[in-house]
């Protein structure tokens, strides 16, 4: 067989690989810009480095987005009871827990350009997924009820959200 390459990879499994590349390719954008927090407009490849953003007292923790100038970082990190907690992370104050709505779990999903606004999910003292938007000076606020199998459908609006 000249001139062709059979692909061993059946036709509908490549397109979730695909798809896995452009995740892991939006991802490492993700970690690059939280790389340049500290950056500012500088150029300087050799004052980049890598920024370790810590946690709420658990293991783990997710940049989920970063504001317009990187100064202002949001996702979840997991607390000393092992439950996901929002996050609001700058340079100066480090990692802050932005709270609940009653419930054991919140997640960021945005943050306005100046990081002033941030959105995301909370549980209800009901357990039920909320939408929140948190306002620098004032909190987090309830939104609405969402179901748990539209939360990531939502992360476009979200992002629409913190524009208001």
């Amino acid at each position: 067989m000249r001139g062709k390459i059979k692909s061993f990879i059946p036709f509908s499994h490549s397109n979730i690989i695909e798809n896995q590349f452009k995740k892991i390719g939006i991802w490492l954008v993700k970690i690059l810009l939280v790389c340049f927090v500290e950056l500012g407009a500088s150029i300087n490849i050799e004052a980049q480095s890598i920024i370790w953003l810590g946690t709420l007292g658990g293991n783990e923790s997710q940049a989920l987005d970063i504001s317009s100038d990187g100064s202002v970082v949001v996702g979840w990190a997991k607390d000393s009871t092992n439950k996901r907690r929002a996050f609001r992370w700058t340079s100066t104050n480090g990692m802050e827990d932005l709270g609940t709505l009653g419930g054991p779990e919140s997640i960021a999903y945005g943050v306005s350009s100046d990081g002033s606004v941030i959105v995301g999910t909370a549980h209800s003292p009901m357990n039920e997924f909320r939408a929140f938007r948190w306002i620098q000076g004032f909190g987090m606020k309830r939104l609405q009820i969402l179901h748990t199998n539209t939360k990531k459908l939502l992360q476009k609006q979200f992002r629409e959200m913190v524009q208001l």
